[in-house]
């Protein structure tokens, strides 16, 4: 089984391994520290217990100053017990009257520092000192008669180290086998329980790709068993809701497409209609103030009196300026430059009347892309967007500069508008729309129909900037529709 590092095998292995180790270890320890306190206890006594049983029978000995009986006493003492390195007998004025050591006393070895040993009470001393062999333990027993002053019987602690080695080794073998079987039944219960929740991420997986025909097959009576079925139940609702789902997405696209046919039947018929009106200025209202002027014409050539033709002529004027507003309004409502000579004229054009009109403002036109390609439909939103921005800047925003941007590439138009004017809040904007200004509001409605983005930047003193994007994909054409 692999077992990655992340995975839930490996944290719960750690988890229960770590805490058997650590449990172990802590056990361990405590058996450690309780034996090695009690070999040394052990250690004590049998020091304690080789000295008194020495002292019976060495006393007779000492009497006689039979020293080789002494000497033969005290090596075979010694060669009976391994952890005894040496024995020295002291007499109570502190003269040794036998030891195990053949050729005199070590050099380094402590003296025991009591002055006087002849004392009147039995006594038992110890003390711990460094050796080549390691540490020895010397336990010193005064029997408290004139015969023998004192027994010294040095112990060392290898051995007793040793025994306490091997079981650190024994305890820590026992714990890492522990470990290893608790490994082994952990991955197996942890691979157990989680086995229903690998395969339901399986299966999240799939419902994640668009899959919800999913169904698993585990049955349990355990809490995972439960599980698993209220996931069953979840896959059937997520299949029966995508499919209900699907049906909405695709009455929501018909009506979509619907809606752009009205749109673009709206867009049509306001077109027509400024075209209707303003061919109805153009050959109806214009040809009758031609006409009217032709008339004044004649009569100021009949008039006699200087008074009465300088008010014709006034009257003239005023006529003639009248003409010159109502070719302006018919072309504005439908600038017969725009299918003829193109969507860049046309802006061209409507910019440099509205300078003609205002002097007040600058305004610059930046184009980039091939707008020939560009449908005739997109290429009139395009050029009733910039002429209502600019109206606006004109009629509001106060703004001595001004700046038309726009972008066409194959899949969208990027258009921005921007003036350096008095700007606008939310609280300006809600006071227009209450007012009935709804040029932005009508620019955006627009777009919306469109599918495009509408965006508005503006603070108070510190201008507009109005971005729009506009996809030129599905959008339909003037051809698109049958007029009759």
């Amino acid at each position: 089984m692999n077992i990655k590092r992340n995975s839930l095998y490996f944290k719960f292995n750690i988890l229960i391994i770590g805490a058997i180790f650590l449990c172990g270890i802590f056990m361990g320890s405590i058996f450690i520290y309780n034996t090695t306190v009690n070999l040394k206890q052990d250690l004590e006594k049998t020091g304690k217990d080789t000295a008194l049983a020495l002292n019976a029978i060495i006393s007779t000995d000492v009497l006689l100053d039979n020293k080789f009986a002494i000497y033969e006493r005290l090596m075979q003492t010694l060669k009976q017990n391994e952890q005894i390195r040496y024995i020295i007998v002291e007499s109570p004025d502190g003269k040794i009257l036998s030891t195990t050591f053949a050729k005199g006393l070590p050099k380094g070895l402590p003296l025991y520092k009591e002055n006087n040993l002849s004392v009147t009470s039995e006594k038992v001393d110890k003390m711990l000192f460094e050796s080549n062999e390691g540490q020895i333990l010397e336990i010193i027993y005064v029997p408290g008669n004139d015969i023998i002053g004192a027994i010294r019987i040095g112990l060392t602690e290898n051995i007793m180290m040793e025994y306490i080695k091997e079981k650190c080794i024994q305890t820590i073998l026992t714990i890492l086998i522990i470990c290893m079987i608790s490994s082994a039944i952990a991955t197996y219960y942890v691979w157990y329980l989680l086995e229903p929740i690998q395969i339901m991420s399986k299966a999240i997986r799939e419902i994640a790709k668009g899959n919800y025909n999913i169904s698993l097959d585990k049955d349990r009576n355990d809490e995972t068993g439960r599980l698993i079925k209220a996931f069953n139940n979840m896959a059937r609702r997520l299949s029966k809701k995508e499919k209900e789902n699907s049906y909405l997405l695709a009455e929501l696209r018909k009506k979509e497409e619907h809606n752009s046919l009205l749109m673009a039947q709206l867009f049509r018929a306001q077109e027509d209609e400024r075209q209707r009106l303003s061919q109805e200025l153009h050959d109806g209202t214009s040809q009758t103030m031609v006409s009217i002027l032709t008339y004044l014409r004649i009569l100021h050539q009949m008039l006699t009196t200087t008074e009465q033709k300088e008010f014709l002529g006034q009257i003239r004027e005023l006529t003639s300026q009248t003409l010159e507003s109502i070719r302006a309004l018919a072309v504005n409502l439908h600038p017969p430059m725009l299918k003829d000579l193109g969507l860049i004229v046309a802006i061209e054009k409507f910019l440099d009347m509205v300078q003609q009109t205002s002097s007040t403002i600058q305004i610059d036109f930046e184009h980039e892309g091939d707008f020939s390609t560009l449908s005739d439909m997109l290429a009139l939103v395009c050029y009733r967007i910039i002429q209502e921005g600019i109206t606006n800047i004109v009629k509001h925003a106060q703004a001595t500069q001004a700046t038309v941007k726009i972008i066409y590439t194959k899949t969208k138009i990027d258009l921005e508008i921007i003036d350096d004017g008095i700007g606008f809040n939310e609280e300006t904007a809600q006071r227009a729309k209450l007012n009935h200004h709804l040029g932005l509001r009508s620019m955006q409605k627009r777009i919306e129909l469109l599918q495009g983005e509408f965006e508005i930047i503006s603070k108070m003193n510190e201008g507009t900037i109005i971005k729009i994007v506009i996809p030129v994909e599905n959008i339909p054409t003037r051809e698109d529709f049958d007029y009759e």
